[in-house]
């Protein structure tokens, strides 16, 4: 639990949002693997590369429908231990995971990376990273969420 990113920071899109959409509302996408709803966050159905989405822009192909590009994604349970995790992670050869809890409602997703972090005890820092720490950021959102309510 304490290794994914939190529901409340996962960045998602909907399936049914245009590639000329995303790319308008959130240029640059920051993030190489997203999540894809249906509805909403409890109903992810799939994810998509942030390079398919670079391509299709630079072949001008902004009418897709992100649910049209995506590609399937698997889920893990919360209780499940990061060394379990990392073994599905290997199994389906798959880099994302969204986690849930046992009622089936989304808690948030891990990473292969994510998981490598953990076991190896350091943090894995690449050119892409804008956020180093999820979890840290989660919590100084609901941080000033909390203060904005009290203002």
């Amino acid at each position: 639990e304490e290794v994914m990113t939190p529901r409340s920071v996962v960045f998602a899109l909907d399936k049914n949002e245009t590639v000329g959409e995303v790319v308008k509302k959130n240029s640059p996408i920051a993030f190489s693997r997203i999540p894809v709803y249906d509805k909403d966050l409890d109903h992810i159905i799939g994810f998509v590369n942030r390079y398919t989405l670079v391509n299709k822009q630079a072949e001008d192909q902004f009418h897709i429908k992100i649910g049209e590009l995506m590609k399937p994604i698997h889920t893990v349970l919360e209780k499940e231990s990061v060394s379990e995790v990392l073994d599905q992670f290997v199994k389906r050869r798959q880099q994302l995971f969204i986690v849930m809890d046992e009622f089936g409602t989304t808690t948030g997703l891990i990473s292969l990376e994510d998981a490598i972090e953990t076991l190896l005890g350091v943090e894995i820092v690449d050119e892409h990273d804008r956020v180093v720490d999820m979890r840290k950021f989660a919590s100084a959102k609901m941080k000033k969420k909390n203060r904005i309510k009290i203002e």
